[in-house]
């Protein structure tokens, strides 16, 4: 049964209160007010109380606004769904409160994205949402590189890889890159150093204080990760060889029961067809001083010659 006209303009409901509903819905409007209207008496018929916008005017009581409240408690167990929330777009620092317990308002950027507090004179910090529903947080550190250090370190995750497997390759230098570890969390790391030389050196002379690594800048270090020395079989003498550090010589072989520093190798007599190594290089062995080279002392290895191999890098530290 179709809606009754009940004079100009003016449509009346088909079914009364509490009778079984029948029939199609009527679209509804309303009186749009910027604020709450005045009550009337109850049972009066009354407009329906729109904004400005044409938006829906809800209050759970006559004069106050709709309250949301969650239906679970704090500390009681989860049930329910959550309530999709709003709250106050800034730009700039997150608002303070008085006292605790206060209500506050949830802080969003312009964009949107939830606002935390820096560590930093309240600075404010956006975390991200992705398609997933995930929190997006990114952790830097708070010292840039080169600065000096004041801060706490940041406990490092590691990227699985077993044994036998080849880690993942970068296409371009600087590219930003995992640490990899074993199953068992354990670290793997290479020895050494990205940029290490190797320098050979030969004499069939006896040498003092020649030089087998030359200069390097002021503020730098010649750091040895491994060094050998070894006599040709065809030589019919066994020469001492001294092998360190020094601005214009080898530092003076010491007296009986005393030591010196800056020395690299050092042996008293090397036999034909022999010879000393000292590390792997998968470590530092010695440490130039600033600015100081690497030299060589040595008898004459009459009949033959005396050959150095040195892995090394500078240091501008």
């Amino acid at each position: 049964m179709a809606d009754q006209q009940k004079g100009l303009g003016e449509r009346v409901g088909n079914e009364a209160h509490d009778a079984a509903d029948t029939g199609n819905p009527v679209k509804v409007g309303g009186h749009a007010n910027a604020a709450l209207r005045a009550a009337v008496a109850e049972d009066d018929r009354v407009d329906l109380s729109c904004d400005l916008a044409g938006q829906l005017r809800v209050t759970n009581e006559v004069s106050d606004p709709l309250v949301v409240g969650g239906n679970v408690a704090h500390d009681d167990v989860d049930a329910g769904n959550p309530i999709k929330i709003g709250g106050r777009a800034r730009q700039t620092a997150i608002p303070a409160v008085a006292v605790n317990d206060d209500r506050v308002d949830a802080v969003f950027s312009r964009t949107g994205a939830i606002t935390i507090a820096g560590t930093s004179g309240g600075n404010p910090t956006n975390l991200e949402v992705n398609s997933s529903g995930n929190l997006e947080v990114v952790v830097n550190g708070t010292i840039a590189h080169d600065a000096p250090e004041n801060g706490f370190p940041i406990p490092l995750g590691l990227n699985a890889t077993e044994f036998a497997a080849d880690p993942p390759q970068i296409s371009t230098d600087n590219d930003r890159v995992r640490a990899i570890g074993t199953a068992q969390g354990i670290q793997w790391t290479l020895g050494g150093h990205p940029n290490i030389i190797r320098r050979e050196y030969m004499t069939t002379d006896a040498e003092t204080n020649n030089v087998i690594i030359a200069t390097v800048p002021p503020g730098s270090h010649i750091v040895i990760t491994a060094i050998s020395v070894v006599a040709s079989a065809s030589g019919s003498t066994t020469p001492q060889v001294r092998i360190g550090f020094g601005g214009a010589s080898v530092p003076t072989e010491p007296l009986t029961g005393t030591s010196v520093i800056g020395m690299v190798l050092s042996h008293p007599g090397i036999a034909a067809g022999s010879g000393v190594v000292e590390g792997n290089g998968s470590g530092v062995i010695a440490v130039g001083g600033d600015g100081e080279e690497l030299r060589i002392t040595n008898d004459v290895p009459t009949g033959g010659q005396i050959t150095v191999v040195v892995s090394y890098f500078v240091s501008t530290l």
